[in-house]
């Protein structure tokens, strides 16, 4: 499936989703919770190529962190990593490339 492409950001858009297995089964399928999104600058994914603003979430769907990457695939600017709480701050760092 191709990603979406950003036309005012010129990226490709990314998310990924939590699996689960069905106890039944034991298929696996994808679950209805994010557990990333952000950006790449290539049109697969394949290189895990990050590029400006990556979310990931916990389980439960509250917001895990924030990362901000260069063109570089570098974190680079304000960095927030929370608790699996609603919007509490664990940390916060600063990178500079």
């Amino acid at each position: 499936m191709p990603l979406p492409y950003d036309k005012e950001k010129k990226l490709w858009k990314v998310t990924g989703w939590y699996l689960e297995s069905s106890e039944e089964t034991g298929e696996v399928m994808q679950s209805k919770q994010i557990a990333f999104e952000g950006y790449t600058n290539e049109e697969n994914f394949a290189n895990r190529q990050r590029v400006s603003v990556f979310k990931s979430f916990y389980e439960s769907g509250n917001l895990k962190n924030i990362y901000h990457y260069n063109a570089q695939n570098k974190r680079d600017g304000k960095a927030e990593t929370y608790f699996d709480e609603k919007d509490k701050i664990a940390e916060t760092l600063t990178f500079k490339d």
